[in-house]
């Protein structure tokens, strides 16, 4: 079968066409996909924000408490009640309690070092 210029012209300009709705495709999949990343990346990304606002007033407390050693102050200054501070409230909320896997074992650390640190200071204790 001989085909004349004009078929394999045709021929041509549809395999172009067919490319170019191959290439359209397979952008707008890759486009969704870096769309979901760039999403899943700033929740990430703001969730970690957050989490250091909470240690960082974590360590606010503890430093407030250490200042009760360092200075020997007749009576402690702080918040006694780990659910108090930042991190406290926020470890008591529903929005903790909703995450799960490195949150929730950083919540069970967190909350163990607070009561720990409150029960060596608590005149029961003493």
């Amino acid at each position: 079968m001989r085909l004349t210029i004009g078929r394999k012209l045709s021929i041509g300009f549809g395999v172009v066409i067919v490319l170019m709705g191959v290439s359209y495709g397979v952008n707008r999949y890759l486009m969704a996909e870096v769309k979901t990343a760039e999403h899943d990346a700033q929740r990430l990304q703001s969730d970690s924000k957050f989490m250091v606002e909470k240690v960082v007033d974590h360590y606010k407390w503890l430093d407030g408490l250490n200042g009760t050693f360092a200075y020997k102050k007749d009576r402690v200054e702080v918040q006694l009640d780990p659910t108090q501070c930042g991190l406290g409230k926020w470890l008591s909320s529903e929005d903790a309690k909703q995450l799960s896997g490195e949150y929730a074992r950083s919540q069970s650390t967190w909350r163990i070092s607070c009561l720990s640190t409150i029960a060596c200071i608590s005149p029961q204790s003493r």
